[in-house]
């Protein structure tokens, strides 16, 4: 009797993880595939707007540099300090970006990095300090530059696969566009409307960053379930 209640009990416990795996639910991912085109040049179109916009500024800061010595009477070590964190803390945010990014949406973050860079140069019309100065012109600017760069060439390896290496030299092209058209643009501004003009300008010339970032619009994922 206690080996056929043991048969038993074996029986009912085997029945009961039968059961328990026929209810387990298993997700399964479809992924959209790169387009290679369609809306993907739309992406591309604005990742080459985002790039010319943010390496025309970094480009070109020497101008707002020269600027800088000629209204401020700091030492060469001080004002350098201003074009040496601009160029650099983009790089040094990548891996704080790139895992925003992840987290994220391509699309948030890059219009976040504009609206960031914009706020920076609207501040610093308001400066009166050059200490506050450069907190908002190679501080607070440069971060948002850094959430501007990464999301505009990860788009583009998203919506872009058989022609990413074409699609990302068009994107990155903007840079030397941007090195060419924003000199000669931050030059005259800073003739004619002074250092803190031209910086109110750029300000409102760098918000359409924000615009092309509603451009970046995602691949989507979408989940199936399924019972077994």
């Amino acid at each position: 009797i206690s080996m056929m209640d043991n048969e038993k009990k074996k029986c009912e416990k085997e029945t009961i993880n039968c059961e328990t795996i026929s209810l387990t639910t298993i997700h399964l991912y479809d992924v959209q595939e790169a387009p290679d085109g369609g809306y993907g040049w739309i992406v591309v179109f604005a990742a080459f707007c985002n790039n010319m916009v943010a390496d025309g500024l970094t480009f070109s800061f020497g101008i707002i540099f020269y600027e800088l010595m000629k209204n401020h009477d700091e030492s060469h070590f001080k004002t350098s300090l201003f074009t040496c964190l601009f160029n650099g803390i983009p790089l040094l945010f990548g891996p704080v970006t790139s895992f925003l990014t992840e987290k994220y949406s391509c699309r948030l973050i890059a219009i976040l990095g504009g609206y960031i860079t914009h706020l920076g140069f609207f501040l610093s019309f308001f400066t009166t300090s050059f200490s506050t100065l450069f907190l908002t012109l190679s501080i607070i600017a440069p971060i948002g530059l850094s959430f501007v760069y990464i999301p505009s060439i990860v788009m583009v390896s998203r919506y872009f696969d058989k022609k990413r290496a074409f699609a990302t030299g068009i994107a990155v092209s903007g840079s030397g566009v941007g090195a060419i058209v924003f000199s000669p643009l931050i030059e005259f501004l800073c003739s004619n409307y002074t250092l803190k003009g031209a910086l109110l300008i750029l300000s409102g010339i760098i918000l359409h960053v924000c615009v092309f970032g509603l451009l970046f619009k995602p691949i989507t994922i979408s989940v199936i379930d399924e019972q077994k």
